[in-house]
Order: structure tokens, then sequence, then C-alpha cells
């Protein structure tokens, strides 16, 4: 089925997309070894090895995720994944095919409403389409989209129907395209052979034009006995190439002639250039092609005052000789605008060569509805309604189960927190996510996503702390797309409240693996931030976990500013009465801040991981007269899930006498050392049937030692514990 001719508009487009190339970096693994220099750093998540020097104490470090700077002005500085989670480069340039979610039904309407444009909306370091510049939100490597087959949308079925029943109202939208052929296999296969053809971009990139009739004669040399796809792309990566969005007239509101001769010769242009001189070359080389202006979602949209007061911007559809049209989007598709430089930054995006009308209308507004290609075009109301979303949403084939169609988030009812979930077609994605005030600055603790695998989704949940206006930024990108260092940012919301009652909360750094080992924290809950506790007989901070049988856990404690790890600052005990691993934590000789960060790993795994990480607030002086440590604890001491309940302070005093209480599971004999001297006695008198071991002794002079003997053929001992003696 045809497209009619477009109507062209007098007023020049301009709006460029804003970059949704919001970056997370994946974190550094970090293999421990006993000498640091031989540290091996790789762009998975953080791992760290378990290897004594002449002590079995493990040491561990962790890197939690910065943010690092995206292309696109959306660099999101976060903490997480380890990856801690977020987005990767996804600018490989070849997209596969996108699916088709939405199938609900609403009524056509015209109204346009009141038209209000605001260029205000610069999320932080987040890189968005000036309005003819799209937002971008890929990451460097652009992995496409694939036709979804049955196998795939299985997986989103799978949520419990009563659930989504009570928490999805269906929707007055439907997304169907009018024309539901076109994306047949052999197009979208046509499409992606383009695509993916470096014999094209090579030959492209040696082209030196002279003028504009050389440059026709070049797209027809290249393009003879070649398909309309192949020659709709070779125009699409031309220009991609060669023609600069033309910030300096966009932000001085001083926009010169779009002709295509006038792009062509000076390489620059708003969209209305882009869209001009994609519908003449094809024109000029056989294909026929036409420019429609709208309203976009790009640099200047304010997702908070959703509104326009004129046309911003413009893109083309393509009519190939089959009968069926798309859509080409060729501003967004050659780059983005960064938002912290206001400078432009090429970047080859294919997702917009051949968008889907269901994945296009999220993001453009044509003036005459018809151009939506769509079964039951939106109005103006239902489009600014639309969540905005980046490229990446399509291409990991995201689907949003609540809010549906909807890009206003509210609190959940008697929480302090809102959610939104997303299913994914196949379990190889991972989600992250970012909380922003007004001012665009992250609200830390302010975000918790997980996949919830008894509704086989992700929930994705955001806590403020106070009213007011918020921008709720989700990440993604997927698992096996080892190319990518961060994570794309996909999708975004508003989450602005007027009046805030509730207890605020905030949430802990979690990286994927404390959900992959099932842990659950018991204390703190609904917090990051952790106090020194008043008590001068227990002067500890304490997070209890519970785990699987498995699943061991271990810890370390590190200055917030510095980084550097407090030595013997940590004791992680297993309490075997209440199956919950006790992780303690002392304070060292400064009022600093610190990062407590847990590691689990299963009892056949050589390499513990990144599980979750708190902050302990700056401590008081008053504290540090009671500054202690704890003592120094060997790999056995974890392995076995010991609990030792006394002496907890790793300093003992010359000459005193202290008395030994520790559960030791699983130990034949244990017995300890003084200065180096064993100690004389039957060990076996000092365990009970509960494995628990007590021992009253003398302090030397230098130092204590605990030592242990888990299997009874060997003649030899395991260190367990290590005190020092002052």
């Amino acid at each position: 089925m045809g497209c009619k001719q477009a109507k062209i508009h007098a007023v020049t487009s301009r709006d460029v997309r804003q970059s949704n190339e919001v970056e997370f970096p994946v974190p550094k693994s970090i293999i421990t070894t006993a000498d640091a220099s031989q540290a091996i750093k790789t762009e998975d998540d953080i791992i760290e090895k378990f290897v004594s020097k002449h002590s079995n104490r493990a040491i561990e470090e962790c890197t939690p995720l910065d943010e690092s700077g995206s292309e696109r002005s959306h660099i999101v500085d976060e903490e997480r994944f380890p990856l801690d989670d977020i987005r990767r480069d996804r600018s490989v340039d070849v997209t596969k095919e996108h699916t088709i979610f939405n199938e609900a039904r609403s009524e056509q309407s015209d109204e346009l409403g009141d038209l209000q444009s605001d260029r205000s909306n610069k999320v932080d370091e987040e890189l968005f389409p000036l309005d003819d510049i799209r937002p971008d939100q890929s990451a460097e490597l652009t992995k496409g989209h694939m036709i979804r087959d049955e196998s795939e949308s299985k997986c989103s079925d799978k949520v419990d129907e009563e659930y989504m029943q009570l928490k999805v109202a269906p929707p007055d939208i439907d997304l169907t395209p009018v024309d539901k052929e076109a994306f047949t296999p052999t197009i979208c296969q046509q499409r992606q052979t383009a695509i993916s053809k470096m014999s094209y971009r090579q030959a492209i990139d040696q082209w030196q034009p002279e003028s504009f009739e050389q440059l026709i004669d070049f797209i027809k040399s290249l393009s003879v006995n070649k398909n309309e796809i192949d020659k709709a792309w070779i125009i699409f990566y031309w220009i991609s190439q060669n023609i600069r969005y033309d910030t300096k007239a966009y932000f001085d509101n001083n926009i010169g002639s779009q002709a295509s001769t006038n792009v062509f010769l000076s390489r620059k242009a708003v969209c209305e250039g882009y869209s001009t001189l994609y519908a003449d070359l094809c024109t000029r080389t056989g294909l026929q092609c036409r420019k429609v202006s709208g309203y976009a979602k790009g640099y200047s949209f304010n997702p908070h005052k959703p509104s326009f007061e004129e046309t911003n911007h413009a893109w083309n559809i393509l009519s190939l000789s089959n009968g069926h049209s798309y859509f080409i989007e060729s501003t967004w598709g050659s780059g983005y605008l960064d938002a912290s430089t206001k400078q432009y930054r090429a970047k080859l995006v294919p997702h917009y060569f051949f968008c889907r009308p269901e994945h296009m209308i999220y993001g453009h507004f044509p003036v005459d509805s018809q151009w939506q290609l769509l079964e039951h075009p939106l109005t103006m109301k239902q489009y600014l309604m639309l969540p905005r979303t980046h490229e990446e949403f399509f291409e990991l084939n995201l689907n949003i189960v609540s809010p549906v169609y909807t890009h206003n988030i509210a609190l959940e009812t008697g929480q302090s927190y809102g959610e939104v979930l997303i299913a994914t077609p196949i379990n190889d994605v991972e989600l992250s996510g970012s909380l922003r005030d007004k001012s665009n600055t992250k609200i830390e603790g302010g975000d918790f996503v997980y996949f919830d695998r008894d509704q086989n989704l992700w929930r994705c949940r955001f806590a403020p702390q106070k009213a007011g206006n918020h921008t709720i930024l989700i990440f993604g990108r997927k698992k096996n797309d080892a190319n990518k260092s961060t994570l794309s940012c996909t999708v975004e919301f508003t989450f602005d409240i007027d009046h805030f009652s509730a207890t605020p909360i905030s949430y802990p750094i979690t990286w994927s693996h404390f959900f992959d080992y099932h842990l659950d924290i018991v204390k703190p809950v609904n917090t990051r931030y952790l106090d020194w506790p008043s008590d001068k007989n227990f002067p500890y901070c304490e997070i209890l976990v519970r785990s699987p049988d498995d699943v061991h856990l271990s810890a370390t404690m590190a200055d917030s500013i510095t980084g550097k790890k407090i030595e013997n600052g940590t004791l992680v005990n297993f309490n075997s009465q209440e199956s919950l691993w006790q992780c303690l934590f002392a304070p060292s000789a400064s009022s600093a801040s610190y990062k407590l960060t847990l590691f689990a790993q299963h009892v056949n795994e050589k390499q513990s991981h990144c599980v979750a990480q708190f902050h302990l607030q700056q401590v008081h002086k008053s504290m540090l007269q009671n500054y202690s440590r704890f003592p120094s604890t060997y790999g056995s001491f974890h392995e076995a899930k010991c609990h030792l309940f006394d002496p907890l302070d790793g300093i003992l005093k010359q000459g005193s006498k202290i008395r030994f209480h520790c559960r030791i599971p699983g130990a034949h004999e244990v017995n300890i050392t003084v200065d180096g001297q064993w100690l004389k006695g039957d060990s076996a008198s000092y365990m009970n049937e509960n494995h628990i071991f007590q021992r009253e002794i003398q302090v030397g002079q230098k130092e204590v030692a605990v030592w242990v003997k888990f299997d009874k053929q060997k003649s030899s001992y395991t260190g367990l514990l290590k005190y020092s003696v002052k």
C-alpha cells in the first residue's frame, strides 16, 4: 500500500535529537592476587579471587561503578553495576529488525492541542537529539532488532495474569501499523544486508565529490544493479558521514538556506536540510521519497511540560516500487547533541533507517496524521503521554508492562517509591536505573532495579527524598555484549510529586550477582546509609544477610574519598541459629565516611563477586576513643562458616587473660599458639557437641593464633584467626 503525497510546510524545522547515550560504565573486573601489581582488569563484573600471602585471609576489593561520560549529552554519573549494572557502546551500526509490541486500539482524533516548545530539558550529561537532533540513547554498539518469534514472546506472557490485571489498565492506544506487510522477512533481510555490507562503507568513505551532480553520479554508479533498499542505504550512509548538524545556527536561531546544494557545499544542516537533501538525492537517483514535517521529542522537549508552539522537526518517508513505505530519519541517524558541551557528535545509528511506525511514533508526530502510518493515528495528547524512548529500547525488545503508554510515574499506594515494570522477550538483557531531581542531580540510593523471577519481569523502583519534579532513566544492554562497557539509556519517565508525606527510603548499590545468589538483606532495611551504634560496649556497625546454604559471604571496608581499604576493619560471622551472615565493621582512627562492600561466592567457586554496597556515615570524633580492629581471619574461617563470639578486638593486652569463644563447624581439633608456642592440653576437651570451642589463655608478648584441623587423617593445622598484642 503506497503513501500519499506529504504536505510541505514553509517553517524551517530544526529539532536536534537528544542523546540517549547516557552511559553507565561497566565496572572493571578486578581479580585480586597476593601482589596488587598482578591485578588483571577486564570489563565484566567485579570479581575477587581469594589468594592469600602467608596467611589464608582473603584480600578483596571492589570498584563500584563511576559514571562515565556518554557521547550524547546524557552521561549519567552512576555507581552501579560492577557492571553495576548500566550502558555499553552500541554504535556497531548493525541494526537488526525490531518487533511489534503493542496491540491495543484507540479512536482517531485530529486534535493537536496547545503547542509549546521548551528547550530547558537538558538531562545532565545525557546526550539528546536536538529537536532536529535525536536524543541519543545509543550505546556505542548498535545491535539491531530481531523479528520477534513465538519463543521470544512467551517470556513476557509468563507474567502473572492476575497481577497484571490489577497493575495495568487497558490502554486507549493502538500502535498497529496501517501496512502490516511492510516488514516481511525478505525486506528485513535486505535492510540488514545493506547496513552490514562493509564494501559500501569503504567505497563511500573514499568519495570526494566536487559538486552535487558528481555526488549523484557516485551514488548511481555504486548502486547499479542493486535493489532500492541498497540505494536508500547508500544515500543514508553518505549523509551520516558527511553532513554535520549546524549547532551554531540552531542556538543562534539564525538558520540559513537549507536547500540541498547549500547543504552539500557547507556540509552543515538542521533537520530541514537533512530531510531535503535525502529527498532530493532519492529523487535524482530514481527513488520516491517525500519530506514530512511535525513535532519531535528532541533536545528542546521538556517532558515535565510537554507541549509545542510550532513544528520543530522534519524527516522522510521512502516509498518502494513494491508499494510499501518506510520512515527515514537521517538527522537523528547521523549523530546527536552533547548537552554538556553543546557540541554535535557524529554517530551512525541504523535504527533510523527503515524505522517501524510503532517505534517512530514515540518520538515523531507528523502534522498530517496519515503519515504516522498507523491504523489508528494518535492524537497530540496521546503522543505527548508516551514516554521518551531511545533506539536501544527497541533494539533490546523491551516491553513496558506498567505504566502503559504514559510517561507519568506515581508513588505506589502506601509506599515511598514508584515502580516501572519491564518485560524482555528473552533473559539476555540487564537493566539499571537512575533517579534525577529537578536540577538533574542524581539521587544517591534512589534506584533499585532487579529481575523478579517469579513474575518474569524487571522491577525498577525509584525512591525520591522529597516532593518535586524528578526524571527516571532506565538503562540496558545485552548480557553477552562483551564489546560494550556501559549501558545505554533506553527510556525516560517523569516522576513529579506534589506532596510527600511518607518516610523517605534509599537503596544500597546492588550488582547483578546479588540476585543471582538469591541474597536477602535483613538489616538495615530500606536504606543504604548506616550509622555507628551508640553502645560503647559494642562499637561496631552491623549488616545482616540471608543466603542459600551453598553461598558464602565476605566484606571489605574502604575510605569513601581515598578508596583505601581499612585493614582488619571487617569480620564476617555466620549465625547458625538464625541462618544469617553477620557482617561487622569497625572504624579506623580517622573520622572519614566509608563504603562497605559485600562479596559472595558459591562454595565451588574460586572467585567472589561484588553483590552490595552500603555507605557508612562519617564517624563522630567521640567514637574514635573506642577505636578497635578485628583479628585477622583466614580463608578457612569463612569456608567453615565460623562464628567468633569473643574476643572481637583484634588487639589483645599483653599479659592479660582472655577466653576464646568461637563456633567452628566440622572441626576435628582446635589449638592455640602464643608467641609461636603451642599450648598444651587435650583440644577435644574444649569443644562441645555444637562445635563451640571455648578456652581461657594468658596473652604473651607478640601474637596469639588459633589453628584448626578439619581432617583427622592430616597431621597439619590450618590457620583460623590471628591476634596482635599490645
